[in-house]
């Protein structure tokens, strides 16, 4: 029978751990380390990110994955068996198991009171995750064994007809939990950590290695999308400690900023001597002043081809500094077929029609990643 004193007598084993863990994790979070200076680490009390925390955690406790696929994999076992609707059948399961959960261990709550320990024990480590930023897996390995025991305490406490029928369904969640675990980790490709080291490697060729020259001690990235400069600030400067990029570059003490791309501050950038790169849909470009050196031929008469090519078009090439190759060339108004070969060289075809008829025409090139522009030569078409 279930009593009160009995229920404390129970507790009594984890009271002490369970205290002990949820200081010792306040004072880690709001403690003079990296982890308090760091924005998804501080510490706040925020209502609807604590709920999508919980969802997030039912989530992880059936393999489904309802939140961030970088964590979970992609894919499920409705993706495997090619069911409609995949993420239907995912929150289907989630809300049948959570409801399958209540079901077996509500009424187990007052008929047997071990089962509050597994609860306690579930609770008192979660609950500090609520409290920041992020939600990490590994922070839910002794809540699921809190999680565990109380689910066998509950079922040890129905009658036996129940307990056979309650045996069943969680025997089928369990299988199809295996299933879906195995489906989401065999696309190693879409977990968390792998994303971060082949990201880690983009930047290192992509910044440090044309820098590799250069005595640099910082640099800077300016994202386009802003739902993800804090993934690259982790990346590339986790808890302002030296992270994959440094190693790789062996250089420890090189700092990144990580910002929003805003056109402006770029420009008031460009002129330091810390480097300055963009980043839009996975292409790193570098911010600075792009230069036309030279070209040619820019002049020719109506009608009249020009460096003609193998397939019978006429082209123009370029000397160029600092160019990326987000570039493309511009005659007039016209954006023409090009090809970026490096920073210093670009070519592009023209078709008859720009030629056709005489006239004086600017040629330049400009970034389509940034909207920025080089200086223009004068394209000349005689009559």
């Amino acid at each position: 029978a279930f009593s009160w004193r009995r229920l404390l007598r129970v507790l009594s084993p984890y009271g002490g751990l369970t205290v002990v863990y949820f200081i010792t994790r306040w004072i880690a979070m709001r403690g003079t380390t990296p982890f308090a200076q760091a924005g998804n680490y501080a510490p706040t009390l925020d209502l609807n990110r604590a709920l999508s925390h919980l969802v997030l955690y039912a989530g992880d406790f059936l393999n489904i994955s309802l939140a961030n696929p970088w964590i979970h994999g992609t894919g499920s076992f409705a993706t495997l068996f090619g069911l409609p609707s995949p993420h239907t059948w995912e929150r289907t399961f989630l809300a049948g198991g959570a409801l399958l959960f209540l079901v077996t261990v509500v009424p187990a709550l007052v008929r047997d009171a071990r089962v509050w320990s597994g609860l306690c024990l579930t609770g008192a480590f979660i609950a500090p995750t609520l409290l920041v930023g992020l939600a990490q897996t590994y922070y839910l390995l002794v809540p699921l064994a809190g999680v565990a025991m109380a689910l066998a305490v509950s079922l040890s406490a129905w009658s036996q007809g129940p307990r056979r029928v309650l045996t069943v369904l969680w025997t089928a969640v369990v299988l199809v939990c295996v299933v879906n675990c195995w489906v989401m980790r065999r696309n190693v490709e879409g977990l968390f950590w792998y994303s971060a080291g082949n990201a880690a490697r983009q930047a290192y060729q992509s910044m440090i290695e044309p820098e590799k020259d250069r005595p640099i001690r910082s640099l800077t990235l300016m994202v386009a999308d802003p739902s993800i400069v804090w993934y690259w600030k982790w990346v590339l400067d986790p808890f302002s400690t030296p992270g994959l990029v440094q190693a790789l570059a062996n250089k420890p003490h090189l700092e990144f900023r990580v910002q929003e791309f805003d056109l402006t501050k770029a420009r008031l950038l460009v002129g330091e001597v810390s480097p300055v790169y963009f980043l839009r849909d996975g292409t790193f470009a570098k911010f600075a002043d792009l230069v036309i050196k030279a070209g040619g031929p820019l002049q020719t008469r109506a009608g009249q081809r020009f460096n003609v090519q193998p397939d019978g078009t006429s082209a123009i090439w370029l000397q160029t500094e600092n160019v990326p190759r987000s570039s493309v060339v511009i005659l007039g108004d016209r954006r023409l077929p090009s090809m970026v070969a490096g920073a210093t060289a670009v070519s592009c075809t023209v078709p008859r029609e720009l030629y056709a008829k005489p006239g004086k025409y600017p040629i330049y090139v400009e970034d389509a990643l940034t909207g920025r522009r080089s200086n223009a030569l004068q394209f000349t078409v005689a009559p």
